[in-house]
């Protein structure tokens, strides 16, 4: 299909020093600005990690008295924190749409079994080891970082895959494109979240672990809008390309995006190893 093909005819120089210093600068300025867009939250709306004491705040016992109004409020807290929020993978989303093209379906498709998988692995580590093994919290966050890494890992495959998809198109080599479903699906699918991961331990704090899975239900239900939507703005921008232009602009698109991904996931990884040294 022409749509799995690399163009052969590079867009020229300038066009790819623009996506590269472009896509330079702005990873870079991510990094740089990290903890104040991390931080960065609507003064009226509940952070997802204070969940448990905003439903104590209602004054309710029982599960049964839960508001109805504090689950839409937190699923739309999840949908803020990944959608607002640097992360989460809404470039690689984006770069998965222009730069192999998949269909409708398809994306929807992957992006609901890497929703249910990181809701799985959250449930094999607090229900499983939290809950069942009477871990530490420091033992847990221990599985927590791990399951982290491993997507940061993945989000530097992704981004070597797609400049090197990028270094290809510019020497003008005809070749299929690499797929980046499988690195992007890691990289959603083994993030943990410290925002939806300290409703679980409050809820281990509290000795009210079916709380803390009725209030991670919804805030989850909020990150998968926010991927869902990132998915809509993906086809939206494929739809503006046309396909034509996804085969011209996809060896700059790839190299703006790879870099841009490159740098954030490399700060995510030196700032894992610079932790472990200390």
């Amino acid at each position: 299909m022409a749509a799995n093909i690399v163009s052969s005819a590079p867009s020229g120089r300038f066009y790819y020093g623009c996506a590269g210093a472009a896509g330079l600068l702005a990873g870079l300025a991510i990094v740089f600005w990290f903890p104040a867009l991390a931080s960065w939250w609507p003064s009226d709306l509940v952070r997802v990690y204070h969940a448990m004491s905003y439903v104590m705040g209602f004054g309710v016992s029982r599960i049964g008295d839960i508001p109805l109004v504090a689950y839409a409020t937190l699923t739309l807290s999840g949908f803020v924190m990944a959608f607002c929020h640097p992360g989460h993978s809404k470039l690689p989303i984006v770069a998965w749409a222009v730069h192999n093209q998949p269909s409708p379906r398809e994306m929807v498709d992957w992006i609901l079994r890497s929703w249910a998988l990181q809701l799985g692995f959250l449930v094999i580590i607090f229900w499983r080891f939290a809950f069942m093994g009477k871990l530490t919290s420091y033992r847990l966050m221990q599985f927590v970082g791990i399951f982290n890494d491993v997507c940061y890992l993945a989000t530097l495959v992704l981004a070597g895959i797609l400049l090197r998809d990028s270094w290809r198109d510019f020497q003008g080599v005809s070749a299929p494109a690499s797929n980046i479903r499988i690195p992007l699906i890691f990289a959603l699918s083994f993030y943990l979240p410290f925002q939806l991961v300290w409703i679980l331990l409050s809820a281990q704090q509290f000795e009210l672990p079916l709380w803390g899975w009725l209030l991670l239900v919804p805030a989850m239900v909020g990150v998968l809008l926010a991927r869902l939507a990132t998915v809509g703005i993906a086809l939206c921008f494929r739809r503006w390309l046309g396909p034509q232009g996804c085969l011209r602009w996809r060896g700059p698109l790839a190299l703006f995006s790879g870099l841009t991904v490159l740098c954030i996931g490399g700060n995510a990884v030196i700032r894992q190893i610079l932790n472990m040294i200390k």
